[in-house]
C-alpha cells in the first residue's frame, strides 16, 4: 500500500513540476489537472459512427492523451452514452476496438492531434466552454473528413494525470517542464467543410452547428388543434415527441416531467427555430426544447402538427367566426327580403 503510495506520488511530481502541495492533493483527488472530453460523432451523409475520448492537460496546455475509433454503421452513436464516466467509456473504447465494423485509418489520429493541439482548442478546454469545444471538434472531424457532414455530442469531465497512470493509460509529457504561458486570443475556428455540400445541406449544417445538442423529434399529429407544416412560422410553440432515449432526451424528460408511472412519454412544449424545405419536401424542422439543444424532426407531408396558439390568435379566431356569422345573416335578410319584395308586387 505504501508502495503505491509512493509510486503515485513520484508520478504526481512530474506532473506538478515538483510542486509538493499540489502533487499531495493530486494523489488524494483534490487537485485536478486534465479534463477528459468524452465524445460520440456522426457521419451523416455515410452513416459512420465515432467515439473520441481526449485528455487535455489544463496545467501545461497540451494533449495527455488521445484515442479515437470510428466504425462503419451508426452503432456506436447508439451505444455510447458520454455521460458516463471516463473510466467506463475507456473501457468500452477498447473493447469497440475488436469490432470487425470498426475502420482502420492509420492517419487519422495524428491528424486530430495535431488540430487539437492548436491554441484555440486548448483555451476552450481550459475554460470548460463546451460549445467552443464542440464546434472546434466538428470543424476538425470536418476538415479531416470533407466528403461527409459531421456532428458530435460531447461531455467534459476533470481527472488528474495520476488517475489516468492508474487506469494503465499512456501520457504525453509536455515538451517544456514549465506550464504555457497563457494563450493568446484565440483564433476562430475554421469554418465546417461546406464546398461539397448542396446549398441545402449546407443550411441544415449551419443550422445544426449552432446547437450544443441535436436529438431527434417526432411531431404530435393534430388535425383539429394543428397547423399545417407549410403555415409554420419561427417563434410558433410546438409539442413534439422525443422517443429516442439517449442522455440528452432523457434528461429533458425527466426535468420536465414528461416520463409516465409505465414509462411512456409526453409531448414536450417547444418554440419553432426554423423550417427548411428543400422544393417539394420533405420539410426539415429545428425546434428549441431546452437551452442549446435542438430537437430534429422530418416530416414528409404537410400535415397538420400540435401548437400551443397564444390568447391573440384565439381571439383573431372567434372574431373571424363572429364576422362569418354576420355576413352569413346579413345575406339571409337580403335573400328574404328580396322574396318578400318579388310576392308583393
Amino acid at each position: 500500500m505504501q508502495e503505491d503510495k509512493a509510486r503515485m506520488l513520484e508520478m504526481a511530481f512530474k506532473y506538478t513540476n515538483g510542486d509538493v502541495e499540489k502533487a499531495k492533493a493530486m494523489v488524494t483527488g483534490q487537485y485536478n489537472d486534465i479534463v477528459a472530453i468524452k465524445a460520440k460523432i456522426a457521419f451523416h451523409k455515410s452513416g459512420k459512427s465515432g467515439m473520441l475520448m481526449g485528455f487535455f492537460n489544463v496545467n501545461f496546455r497540451y494533449v495527455a492523451s488521445l484515442d479515437i475509433i470510428i466504425m462503419s454503421n451508426s452503432d456506436l452513436y447508439n451505444r455510447v452514452r458520454v455521460f458516463s464516466d471516463w473510466k467506463s467509456l475507456y473501457k468500452d473504447l477498447t473493447d469497440y476496438k475488436k469490432d470487425d465494423a470498426i475502420i482502420k485509418n492509420p492517419t487519422l489520429l495524428e491528424k486530430l492531434h495535431e488540430k487539437l493541439s492548436e491554441p484555440a482548442m486548448l483555451t476552450n478546454v481550459v475554460n470548460k466552454s463546451l460549445d467552443d469545444i464542440t464546434k472546434f471538434v466538428n470543424n476538425s472531424l470536418n476538415d479531416i473528413f470533407p466528403g461527409d457532414r459531421i456532428s458530435s455530442q460531447l461531455e467534459l469531465e476533470e481527472t488528474s494525470s495520476v488517475a489516468l497512470g492508474g487506469a494503465g493509460i499512456y501520457i504525453n509529457m509536455p515538451q517544456s517542464a514549465q506550464p504555457a504561458a497563457p494563450a493568446s486570443e484565440p483564433k476562430p475556428a475554421p469554418e465546417a467543410a461546406t464546398q461539397d455540400l448542396s446549398p441545402f445541406e449546407a443550411k441544415l449544417a449551419e443550422i445544426e452547428a449552432e446547437a450544443e445538442h441535436i436529438v431527434e423529434g417526432v411531431s404530435v399529429i393534430s388535425p383539429v388543434k394543428g397547423k399545417f407544416i407549410a403555415d409554420l412560422v419561427p417563434g410558433d410553440i410546438v409539442m413534439v415527441l422525443l422517443p429516442k432515449g439517449d442522455a440528452i432526451s432523457k434528461k429533458i424528460l425527466e426535468t420536465i416531467k414528461a416520463i409516465g408511472d409505465d414509462g411512456s412519454i409526453k409531448p414536450v412544449r417547444s418554440r419553432l427555430k426554423y423550417k427548411v424545405v428543400d422544393g417539394k419536401g420533405p420539410y426539415y424542422i429545428y425546434v428549441l426544447v431546452a437551452k442549446g439543444v435542438y430537437a430534429k424532426l422530418i416530416e414528409e407531408e404537410n400535415v397538420k402538427i400540435r401548437v400551443e396558439f397564444t390568447g391573440n390568435e384565439k381571439t383573431e379566431s372567434k372574431g373571424s367566426y363572429k364576422f362569418l356569422f354576420i355576413a352569413i345573416g346579413f345575406i339571409a335578410f337580403l335573400v328574404l327580403a328580396g322574396l318578400a319584395f318579388v310576392k308583393w308586387f
